[in-house]
């Protein structure tokens, strides 16, 4: 029974435990483990996750999490947060919770002016992040292909090769890429490696295309539904430099990538605005405004706003596909 005296406060390593136990109530079939809890919040290069936590007795109830990140803002590094993991126990809804450890938690974002912060919300909690401080860059849609199986190639195109580990080659892609204008996460050696290599609950698939006009990294997760069917899904792309027809070869590569795999789809999330998305029309990807999400970002950094179309903050920063 719900008790009348709820604790909040700043979680320590000792209530990570019963963290946990209360995620894994809310979400059994996501896959949260001690190990994937101590990768995500603590094993992060940019420092361990910050989390706000409330209490019935020793039993954690509500909590709202960020977890840090390096951030390219104004040409400028920073440590800005991802929030996630707004959570409130069914049984005390109704009682300030959410709005209790989101204060706590903007507080604390709001207290650096050149950090930049961001959130992709799920479809239930959008309009509380838009009424509360967050701006909303704008929607992003999932992106869908069906891919044709009439060739198998297992081969890989000239200058494409797996990865098997990110180095300084693969930094320096996004160097370039980010000294012509991008803003976003800074996709450096050890977050690359980190982010895709660590992670104990995903499996992806890395790769690099080399031509003679472009660099490309581009990283594929494969899907198994319910029904059995398989989807692959372009989590993240990046490049040297922005060009065509590489790019033509890279959705090219994917599209026989997952036909080798028996796929039935391959997805991306992808802004309409972006200078992706001609090259993945082309490769006959279509998107419905019905299934989309958004990104928001938040900062007290008032060039940070004048900069929204420059962001490179994907879906494919987020922990959700």
């Amino acid at each position: 029974m719900a008790s009348d005296d709820l604790e909040f406060r700043m979680a320590r390593r000792a209530d990570m435990p019963s963290l946990l136990a209360f995620i894994q109530q809310l979400y059994p079939a996501l896959g949260w483990t001690a190990e994937f809890m101590q990768w995500q919040y603590f094993d992060n290069p940019a420092g361990d996750a910050k989390v706000w936590i409330c209490f019935d007795a020793e039993r954690a109830v509500g909590s709202v999490t960020a977890l840090p990140h390096a951030i390219w803002a104004d040409d400028q590094l920073s440590t800005g947060y991802r929030v996630q993991d707004v959570l409130t126990d069914p049984d005390y809804r109704g009682r300030s919770i959410y709005r209790k450890l989101s204060e706590a938690c903007y507080a604390f974002l709001d207290s650096d002016d050149k950090a930049v912060h961001f959130t992709f919300p799920n479809e239930h909690s959008d309009r509380v992040f838009r009424t509360s401080g967050w701006t909303p860059v704008g929607d992003i849609p999932l992106w869908s292909a069906t891919p044709s199986h009439q060739s198998k190639d297992n081969g890989l195109p000239d200058g494409c090769r797996p990865l098997a580990v990110f180095s300084a080659a693969e930094e320096d892609i996004w160097a370039s890429w980010r000294r012509a204008g991008t803003l976003g996460i800074d996709k450096n050696i050890d977050y690359l490696n980190w982010k895709y290599f660590g992670n104990p609950r995903a499996d992806y698939q890395c790769f690099r295309m080399d031509h003679a006009q472009s660099n490309m990294v581009l990283v594929l997760k494969k899907f198994r539904l319910e029904s059995g069917q398989t989807l692959f899904h372009l989590c993240d792309l990046f490049y040297s430099q922005f060009c065509e027809t590489v790019l033509d070869d890279v959705f090219s590569f994917i599209e026989n990538k997952a036909a080798q795999e028996n796929a039935s789809t391959i997805t991306a999330w992808l802004a309409p605005r972006d200078e992706l998305s001609a090259s993945a029309s082309a490769a006959g990807f279509s998107y419905s405004p019905v299934t989309s999400r958004s990104y928001f970002l938040r900062s007290t950094n008032t060039n940070a706003h004048e900069y929204f179309a420059k962001w490179n903050i994907r879906m494919g920063d987020s922990d959700v596909y």
